[in-house]
């Protein structure tokens, strides 16, 4: 029988049908390099979108794993419509984090020169030993928040390499996943040797508490109890406000007994141990149908109900109010999207007053969306509710300036639009994943919605505009600005420009070159120039942006800075070993002057 032939044109046509009836799933491909910008094989590339971006408790997400070929690509499949945050890792090493990437894009993640494994001793747990197995999570960084948790096996915890982050602090878990302490780690014995580092967990305080209600003093059994440890920086990311970035560890410590009461152990620095009474010990408790309250010592004295107290009571106690659960209407603006929402993020900030002084404590809280009503416990007497991030498509944010809303609460302002804006690179490319922020320029300020998008992989975006309104974009190295008048129809463009870079050069007190440093430099003292095309907000958003080089092999290294007038604090870090200061230096007004900078550390 002779073979069957088919011909190009009709193997074309059933090629083309079959891609008609199947549609190509939505992927975002990429390449993963090294320090030597060659392939990685074989290294792990996580895709995470999250239904609120900022919030690691929120529930759903979605969290992609794929592994590079021999030559360091990568193809995942994703959902349609979501952006993920990416970054890669392996055995020796880990890339820089990639933020706001959606299907169709390519990628390439760069090994972080900063990024190596620790050795990680952990001080302190044997009065705890009872809530063992520990783990030990840390903060990945990015604008979607991620955290990664590695055992403790005989007080040390391996951590694997990851993109660098400014001060990260470590959380100690316990074996409920609840956080026991949370601190900066210190230099080990054999940090200039290895980078290893150690972690230090204070002395028990035993903590005895009284719930009651507050009319009647009768005791309140199952209230929950919180105990604040810290709160730290979760996100570098200038997509976010500065009260955003931070994570409020309040982690819970049990429930009261039928008789009201709890007794339990919590770690408190030693300080507070030598005055027999703690110098900071914020407690919150929570009971259905009653409002959230705090109690506790805020300065060596003691509180309750947001109030110093004149003399130190006989025993811990936190008084609950009896109250329904507070039920706000959601309400849209004319026109705008429907709202889809069924989960939002709530921002309360717990306050302390006596003897004229207030002392804030950021405290964040899941409540549900019920149709379009927001239903959440009434919050801690004093507390302000200061922010709320809805899970809908949009992602919405409203904050207020001082209070809760009273009465419904609208979303948007009237006569809010969304209209659509491109952004090019400065040598004409579409800007992929630039942050774009829009500013209200009427004479009027407003409280609501910051109004910050990202644009497409193809440079476009939806940009919320009230009013006559100032566009800023910027990725770090490049920026661009327009303003935009409401009642003018013509396209919206803006080309970026690129950031002026000073020149650096590293060299130790021999005046020899020092190659592979990390040179950090954050853009400091920004001062308005009387013909600035930036405003006051806008130069603020540019200084969020930390710059992280490396030196080349003559010492040489490269930072953006300005484009006003500006001062540059440089830090200099040895990457395998971060906690030691290898020199830093303030250099005003950059130019293309070389500047040289001092290492300070012996040479290996």
């Amino acid at each position: 029988m002779p073979r069957m032939r088919v011909r190009p044109a009709i193997a074309a046509s059933l090629v083309s049908f079959a891609m008609a009836q199947e549609p190509s799933p939505a992927v975002v491909a990429g390449r993963v390099l090294g320090l030597d910008r060659k392939g990685v094989a074989e290294a792990t590339v996580e895709l995470l979108h999250r239904e609120i971006a900022f919030s690691h408790e929120c529930g759903r997400e979605e969290r992609v794993r794929v592994v590079s070929n021999r030559t360091g690509v990568f193809r995942a499949a994703v959902s349609p419509g979501r952006r993920y945050t990416l970054r890669a890792f392996w055995a020796d090493g880990a890339s820089r984090v990639e933020e706001g990437v959606e299907a169709g894009g390519f990628v390439t993640l760069v090994a972080d020169p900063q990024a190596h494994a620790r050795r990680v001793e952990v001080e302190g747990l044997q009065p705890f030993a009872e809530r063992g197995p520990f783990t030990l999570r840390v903060v990945v960084g990015g604008e979607t928040i991620d955290f990664v948790d590695v055992p403790i096996a005989d007080g040390v915890a391996a951590l694997p390499p990851m993109p660098a982050f400014d001060q990260r602090p470590l959380e100690v878990l316990d074996a409920r996943g609840s956080a026991l302490w949370c601190d900066q780690p210190v230099a080990a014995s054999t940090h200039e040797v290895d980078g290893a580092m150690k972690l230090i967990v204070p002395a028990p305080y035993l903590v005895e508490l009284r719930v009651c209600d507050d009319k009647d003093s009768a005791p309140l059994a199952g209230a929950r109890i919180q105990f604040h440890v810290r709160n730290h920086w979760i996100t570098n990311s200038p997509r976010y406000a500065f009260g955003e970035r931070f994570r409020a560890v309040w982690p819970e410590l049990g429930v009261t007994d039928h008789e009201g009461r709890l007794r339990v152990h919590v770690p408190l620095p030693d300080t507070a141990r030598a005055a027999e009474l703690p110098t900071k010990l914020w407690l919150l408790a929570h009971r259905d149908g009653y409002r959230s309250n705090a109690s506790g010592w805020e300065s060596g004295k003691p509180f309750r109900t947001g109030k110093l107290l004149e003399t130190v009571p006989a025993e811990l106690e936190i008084r609950l109010e009896a109250e329904a659960p507070a039920r706000t209407k959601l309400v849209d603006a004319e026109g705008a999207e429907p709202l889809v929402a069924t989960k939002a993020l709530l921002g309360w900030r717990l306050w302390v007053r006596g003897e004229g002084v207030g002392t804030g404590m950021p405290y964040f809280a899941l409540a549900d969306v019920v149709d379009g009503v927001l239903v959440h416990p009434p919050p801690a007497l004093g507390a302000r509710l200061e922010s709320m991030v809805l899970n809908d498509v949009r992602q919405r944010r409203v904050s207020w300036q001082s209070g809760a809303p009273d009465g419904d609460l609208a979303l948007h302002s009237p006569g809010e639009e969304l209209l659509p804006i491109e952004v090019l690179l400065p040598d004409g490319r579409p800007g992929a994943r630039v942050l774009v922020f829009a500013e209200y320029a009427g004479p009027t300020r407003t409280e609501h919605d910051p109004r910050v998008a990202r644009t497409d992989r193809l440079g476009r975006a939806l940009v919320s505009i009230r009013g006559s309104t100032r566009v800023f974009v910027s990725d770090g190295a490049a920026y661009g600005t327009l303003l935009v008048d409401p009642s003018r129809r013509e396209a919206l463009r803006i080309e970026m420009k690129s950031r002026p870079l000073a020149r650096v050069r590293v060299l130790d007190f021999e005046d020899a070159p020092v190659a592979g440093v990390v040179v950090s430099a954050t853009n400091t003292g920004m001062l308005a120039a009387a013909d600035s095309e930036l405003s006051e907000a806008q130069r603020r958003l540019l200084q969020r942006w930390t710059e992280i080089v490396l030196t080349d092999d003559e010492g040489r290294a490269r930072i953006p800075w300005g484009p006003t007038p500006t001062v540059l604090s440089v830090r200099l870090r040895d990457p395998r070993r971060p906690l030691l200061d290898a020199g830093a230096e303030q250099i005003e007004d950059p130019g293309e002057t070389e500047r040289t900078l001092r290492w300070t550390l012996p040479r290996d």
